[in-house]
């Protein structure tokens, strides 16, 4: 935690994509021997980076590079490489948080925990934000593509959510601190707001909340979910119009995503279950407002299977906690493996797709799960993964 805040950017690289086989990828310079070259980040030159001449499903991070795949998990291409650090002068490189804008042909992310934005279509200059704030991860991309939402550090014992515009009219900021006037539970550090989402028409935004005690003990884990807009440019989470959703005894992993279509999230409070819930308790499955998907693994301790939920068995399947939905909306790209008891250990760590998650008839969902791509290890296996839409 830092008391400080210094000067910071938000890093948006926007790139063109053509349609290309696989194997036409291009994987960019190797930027630890070429860290001059103009397509690596700071890389210095201003020049236009090569296309990516491919039709990719997929970003996601792995060792702190950021690779492009296919829907199938093939052709897995390095997109943005990291950089070991050399020296108390060179830190290194390191990316996190990818996320697509809607239409496919953009992606946003961070870069050392410091945010930018920069602007690479056809060769233009990067755009200055004038946002003096530290940075952090936990990307989401508005449906107008008009706006980033994302959470920083703010203070030594504070993060928040904040939101940038980068559309057309107002490109580069400034930067809203949309959490500033939420208050944080009297007696507790904190609080910590994070994870944001936008709903699929922009106009709600669900983040986490965490407040922490200890001593004594006390935590506070919940979703909150708010109606930030006066209007398209200033939105503000405060008091009038934001609602806690959901609340949680233990749980850290709790970052919702919205649907693309519905006002439906899912969430992942502890590893063996994950849940999909309509907003307004209105029917996401058949007759109940709740889907919960559970590991059965008989090494686990069972989770509590809810009453108000449709129930779907993924066997011994272990939720890593970020996850994406698919551009259609009827199956989940997600962190995790296959355990035997110790997710540590297990191996098949990585991102796979749970289809037929909205399938009312499916209540079993162990052979519908597909391995798109994995490593050995929790601890350096791929993560966080976000789908490719191209609105077609």
């Amino acid at each position: 935690m830092i008391d400080n805040v210094s000067v910071t950017w938000l890093c948006v690289i926007l790139f063109g994509l053509s349609a290309a086989t696989a194997s036409e990828v291009y994987a960019g310079p190797n930027c630890n021997k070429k860290p001059d070259h103009p397509s690596c980040p700071g890389g210095g030159g201003g020049g236009e980076p090569p296309p990516v001449e491919s039709d990719p499903a997929y970003a996601y991070v792995f060792k702190g590079s950021i690779y492009l795949m296919n829907e199938d998990g093939s052709a897995p291409t390095l997109f943005l490489e990291s950089r070991r650090a050399k020296g108390r002068n060179n830190p290194g490189i390191s990316f996190d948080g990818p996320e697509w804008d809607p239409s496919g042909g953009k992606l946003a992310y961070s870069r050392n925990s410091i945010l930018e934005v920069a602007v690479l279509d056809g060769g233009s200059s990067p755009l200055p934000s004038d946002s003096d704030i530290p940075a952090g991860g936990s990307l989401s991309w508005s449906s107008s593509g008009e706006q980033i939402a994302y959470s920083t550090q703010t203070g030594s014992e504070r993060d928040d959510v904040f939101a940038i515009n980068v559309g057309p009219a107002n490109s580069g900021g400034p930067a809203k601190n949309v959490t500033d006037s939420l208050a944080g539970e009297p007696g507790l550090y904190g609080p910590i707001y994070g994870e944001p989402s936008w709903s699929a028409d922009g106009t709600r935004l669900a983040f986490r909340h965490w407040s922490f005690s200890s001593d004594p003990v006390v935590t506070i884990y919940d979703i909150l979910i708010c109606e930030p807009f006066d209007g398209p440019v200033e939105p503000t989470c405060d008091a009038t119009n934001t609602l806690v959703w959901r609340e949680f005894d233990d749980s850290y992993h709790i970052a919702p995503v919205f649907h693309p279509s519905d006002d439906v999230i899912g969430y992942v409070p502890q590893g063996v279950e994950m849940f999909i819930e309509s907003v307004d308790g209105a029917e996401v499955l058949g007759q109940k407002s709740c889907i919960q998907i559970y590991n059965s693994n008989p090494n686990r301790t069972a989770p509590v299977l809810r009453s108000d939920c449709v129930h779907k068995d993924v066997g011994n399947f272990y939720f890593g906690g970020n996850f994406d939905w698919s551009c259609d909306g009827q199956s989940l790209v997600v962190t995790g493996n296959f355990d035997d008891g110790d997710p540590e250990t297990a191996g098949n760590w990585g991102i796979h797709r749970i289809d037929k998650v909205f399938d009312a008839t499916d209540g079993d969902l162990t052979n519908d799960i597909a391995s798109l791509i994995t490593a050995d290890s929790n601890a350096d296996g791929p993560q966080s993964p976000t789908s490719r839409c191209t609105g077609d």
